[in-house]
């Protein structure tokens, strides 16, 4: 699989209520990590490498605009059919099923005819918000009253509105291909060392191994399922895990389906499978500056990972994390394919990419 896929595991929330789903400058130490034993198959760390790849002439990705936009089906002569203006609560994208606000209708329609349009608007955030949502008719298109939808209509601007709260929803998670351009980075470019080698050095295999980073030391924090986390957890098989946890120190290479009850638990699977790279392939973490505009990651690439089983079954994957505050991105992750060398081989073999809340209750496969 030659071409670069970007997956999005996007923080969402459902309401069942609503029946809707909306959905630096590279320091010195860099090529130091200081790992520390704690356990078979398992380093911990507190230096973390930070790499600002602005220096290195990489340009931070844009994310979308929050401001609202609008759904115009044409019918066929140019002229809008619909149009909607979110006025407060969050932005709008139609192409998203999983966007704050969203509108359904045909795209075409016969003069004389009647057509059912939806609006949805959703609360993703974990606090009562009240909105005021308008959306104005264009010329060819009249209402049809109907008590039903709870919206007042002002015939001389043409105009629907609809203002209330809508209460928090439940949070999950979506993943969905994502058309930002995040490049798959080999962290080796920027003197992040493997973390393979000091396992090795001490004359272990690195298969089934695990590094544990501890961000909070480091003034950041990461979230998952609405958890603020600080420290987490790269497994050699493809997996970052909540190191906040009990059981986020996976032992076994053997991938799930998530959810799953049994641990591990409080996952992100970028490319889940048994992979040892004891005598080729790699892996890396970091925390990247200008990756994405406005936010730090954390970084986590596995290069040229080989399968136990076929040492010639390699895969260059990367798990991002957003990192702090309270943008629109937190919680959000990216999940970045670079090459698969056999794709058919690969699923043949088994793995999971997903995600998977502490208890293993929620997730997706």
């Amino acid at each position: 699989m030659k071409k670069q896929t970007i997956i999005l595991l996007s923080l969402v929330l459902f309401l069942p209520v609503l029946s809707f789903v909306f959905l630096a400058e590279a320091q010195e130490d860099d090529t130091a990590v200081g790992l520390i034993a704690t356990g078979s198959g398992q380093k911990y760390t507190e230096s973390i490498p930070v790499i600002d790849i602005s220096d290195f002439g990489y340009q931070p990705a844009q994310m979308p605009s929050a401001e609202p936009s609008s759904f115009i089906p044409s019918t066929g002569s140019g002229q809008a059919l619909h149009n909607s203006s979110l006025q407060q609560g969050g932005g709008s994208d139609p192409n998203n099923p999983y966007a704050v606000i969203r509108k359904t209708g045909p795209t075409y329609l016969q003069p004389g005819g009647t057509a059912r349009y939806g609006i949805t608007l959703a609360n993703y955030e974990s606090v009562i918000h009240t909105y005021r949502l308008t959306d104005t008719l264009p010329s060819q298109l009249a209402y049809v009253p109907n008590p039903a939808d709870d919206l007042t209509y002002d015939p001389a601007t043409r105009t629907l509105a609809w203002q209330g709260e809508v209460s928090p929803g439940h949070l999950d998670y979506v993943i969905d291909e994502n058309s930002l351009t995040l490049p798959y980075l080999d962290l080796a470019d920027f003197g992040a060392v493997n973390l393979c080698d000091d396992f090795i050095a001490n004359g272990e295999d690195c298969d089934d191994v695990t590094v544990t980073f501890n961000l909070g030391v480091n003034g950041y924090t990461a979230n998952l399922y609405g958890e603020t986390l600080t420290q987490l957890v790269i497994s050699s098989n493809g997996i970052a895990l909540a190191g906040d946890t009990p059981d986020s120190q996976p032992q076994s290479g053997h991938n799930q389906w998530l959810p799953d009850a049994s641990p591990p638990g409080h996952l992100l699977a970028g490319l889940w499978r048994d992979a040892d790279m004891t005598n080729s392939g790699r892996f890396h973490a970091a925390i990247i500056s200008s990756l994405i505009e406005g936010y730090d990651v954390f970084y986590a690439q596995w290069h040229d990972a080989p399968h136990v089983n076929d040492p010639d079954l390699t895969a260059r994957h990367a798990i991002v994390i957003v990192l702090n505050g309270d943008g629109a991105l937190t919680g959000h992750a990216f999940f970045i394919y670079d090459n698969i060398s056999d794709p058919t081989q690969t699923i043949a073999q088994g793995y999971t990419i997903g995600i998977e809340d502490k208890l293993g209750v929620r997730g997706v496969s």
